[in-house]
């Protein structure tokens, strides 16, 4: 009797593997799991900059933090220069559709207002030359890849991380 041992590919992010779990859901479940990989990974990344301590996690995380929104948590990365304007873009569309899907329980990627978003993102797919035009696969795509961009960004960020320091008076 022969064992079947299933490895993935050592190049499959954390981003790309989910994305595999989250295709079986429905179409709702990929957009959810991708806004909340990013609105988490968007967290690390504001945590590795701010100074350690209480008053940096508190904004961060918990029933009162002020950077507890994905929405603010991409404003405040990019106020701070730590996402670039295509991350900033991209990662606004994937919060306004989130939005989209938050407010109505049927919300679909048919709806013209989430078509029109898909469309605008800077990360498209293309198959065999052509643009592809299923808004569900550009969201999946554009998604994955602005999380695989961001992946590694803590790790860089943390080489900058603020510290405490004294003013001249």
């Amino acid at each position: 009797m022969s064992h079947v041992i299933e490895l993935e590919p050592p190049t499959m992010s954390p981003a790309a593997r989910n994305n595999e779990h989250a295709l079986a859901e429905s179409a709702r479940a990929p957009m959810l799991c991708m806004a909340a990989q990013l609105e988490h990974k968007l967290g690390e990344i504001l945590r590795e900059f701010l100074l350690d301590g209480p008053q940096a996690r508190d904004l961060i995380e918990g029933p009162l933090a002020s950077l507890a929104s994905l929405s603010t948590r991409i404003r405040s990365c990019y106020a701070l220069g730590l996402i670039d304007e295509h991350e900033f873009a991209d990662c606004e569309i994937v919060s306004r559709i989130h939005d989209e899907f938050h407010r109505s329980p049927y919300a679909t990627f048919s709806d013209t207002k989430v078509i029109v978003l898909c469309r605008k993102f800077h990360f498209r797919n293309r198959g065999r030359g052509e643009l592809r035009d299923d808004p569900q696969e550009q969201f999946r795509t554009a998604a994955a890849a602005l999380l695989d961009r961001l992946a590694n960004r803590p790790f860089f960020i943390g080489h900058e991380k603020r510290t405490r320091r004294t003013w001249p008076v």
